[in-house]
């Protein structure tokens, strides 16, 4: 996978999802700084894995931020996994099989957005 960070590909994603929100919402940056760790884990897992694929998506209606990565096999030997951390802090963890016979694991964040007051 080319050096895509997901952080950069995510903030593109919400920035415009910001448009469509305000005034109602808007980003908050302490939970967008969370987002911002959630996502240089994600990176270490793609170079881990070697990830061909990173996909960010918002939920229009929950306003949750879903991550995508699409890897050839992912295989974790060790009980403390940077891995194990993400899936228990994100909302859910799906797996499937991608269309290129490689595994998709979809992460789902919290919202990075508070109402305005």
């Amino acid at each position: 996978m080319a050096e895509m960070k997901c952080f950069n590909v995510a903030f593109l994603v919400i920035n415009e999802a910001t448009k469509q929100f305000s005034p109602l919402w808007e980003i908050d940056n302490e939970k967008l700084d969370v987002l911002k760790q959630y996502c240089t884990v994600i990176d270490s897992i793609v170079k881990e894995f070697g990830g061909s694929e990173l996909t960010v998506d918002v939920d229009d209606i929950k306003l949750t931020v879903s991550v995508e990565v699409v890897c050839d096999d992912i295989t974790i030997q060790e009980d403390n996994h940077s891995f194990y951390d993400l899936v228990e802090r994100a909302i859910s963890v799906s797996f499937k099989q991608s269309d290129d016979e490689g595994v998709a694991v979809k992460f789902v964040f919290p919202s990075v957005w508070s109402r305005v007051i």
